[in-house]
């Protein structure tokens, strides 16, 4: 287990991210009626990547990226969907599991955030269990990073907000993060 708080915060930056690109979509102009609808609605992450009233929007967003198709294994905004709920799944309630990860560490400690040691997994020792903290919080960071990184691309190459040197600049980012990603699930399953 992580601490809660590191999910929790890529997870709203992230989710904060996506309903900026959407907004800004939103407000450029009739077309985007659709758009602008399902934001006054309230933001869903599962709904823009599975409803209706996002469909146009994936589209361009999974063309904007459609460079990164072979890396990823998947659409790009499907990647991006499921980093979302990788990210929520050790902070959120689930049925029949009981409390997510945040609740419980509340509970364990009232009124404080959870130590490292209720972090670690002392099964392999302590260095051992140190070790894979770092490396499980590197993933997620680097998940994140990705994730993150393709929001922005999209956002800057379809509101052409920004020159090609800064979405070349931000291509050479997401590349960076994929490999690390690549590199920390090597070390995973070494």
């Amino acid at each position: 287990m992580l601490p809660p708080s590191l999910y929790l915060g890529l997870r709203l930056t992230l989710g904060s991210l996506l309903v900026g690109l959407v907004a800004d979509l939103a407000l450029r102009g009739p077309a985007e009626a659709r758009l602008r609808r399902a934001l006054e609605e309230g933001f869903s992450p599962r709904e823009f990547a599975r409803g209706e009233a996002y469909r146009g929007l994936r589209r361009r967003l999974n063309e904007a990226l459609g460079w990164l198709r072979g890396e990823l294994g998947a659409e790009p905004v499907d990647f991006i969907y499921r980093a979302y709920v990788t990210l929520s799944r050790p902070i959120q309630v689930a049925p029949g599991r009981g409390k997510g990860a945040l609740a419980e560490a509340m509970d364990d400690v009232v009124g404080l955030p959870p130590s490292i040691g209720s972090c670690l997994d002392y099964g392999g020792g302590e260095e051992g269990a140190l070790r894979g903290l770092l490396r499980r919080m590197h993933m997620a960071v680097d998940l994140a990073r990705l994730s993150n990184g393709m929001v922005l691309y999209a956002w800057g190459y379809l509101t052409e907000a920004v020159d090609e040197e800064a979405l070349e600049s931000l291509r050479e980012s997401i590349e960076e993060a994929l490999n690390d990603l690549r590199d920390a699930r090597r070390d995973e399953e070494a």
